[in-house]
């Protein structure tokens, strides 16, 4: 059976990416970071929320990188990077850092689990250790049993990020 790599939502004709895709190439998306058992309430059907993030340091203007409302994100934990999760965020960075930590910052559209990961080969996320900042021992964790409201952000501008991929690449 073949996985699905790419989906649509009807109302913007964007293309995004599946968990299946990005699991070959976690590089092709900004990533915001949760703890493991947050995976499961977004797949409840919850967004992602600002309260309780994980920062690299001292909250910033750029603690979660820099973005417009609507920038495309994918979404992993603290203890795999391969993403779990796709979204678009619900405000741009600088107003993020203005929430104050408050609020919802990514839209789900897609979770490791969901109708369109049953589609595809239903394989779990392949194991590619703790993500680079978490490695870098400089986060902050404001309040770890805040479950559904935990995420993590870098430090770079990055709509530079996105790279395209070949379909031999794929």
């Amino acid at each position: 059976q073949k996985d699905p790599i790419f989906f649509t939502i009807d109302k913007d004709k964007v293309v995004y990416p599946t968990v299946y895709l990005l699991w070959r190439h976690p590089e092709l998306m900004h990533t915001f970071t949760t703890h493991t058992h947050v995976i499961g309430v977004l797949a409840g059907g919850a967004d992602l929320m600002l309260p309780g993030i994980i920062t690299k340091g001292e909250m910033s203007p750029y603690s979660y990188g820099k973005f417009e409302k609507g920038f495309p994100v994918a979404i992993n934990t603290t203890d795999n990077k391969a993403p779990q999760a796709v979204g678009v965020t619900a405000h741009s960075s600088m107003d993020m850092y203005m929430c104050g930590r408050h609020g919802k910052g990514v839209s789900i559209l897609h979770v490791y689990r969901d109708q369109l990961w049953e589609m595809g080969s239903r394989s779990p996320p392949p194991t590619m250790g703790p993500p680079d900042i978490i490695l870098s021992g400089q986060v902050v964790i404001e309040n770890e049993d805040s479950a559904e409201e935990i995420i993590v952000g870098s430090e770079t501008d990055e709509s530079e990020k996105l790279k395209e991929i070949s379909p031999e690449q794929v």
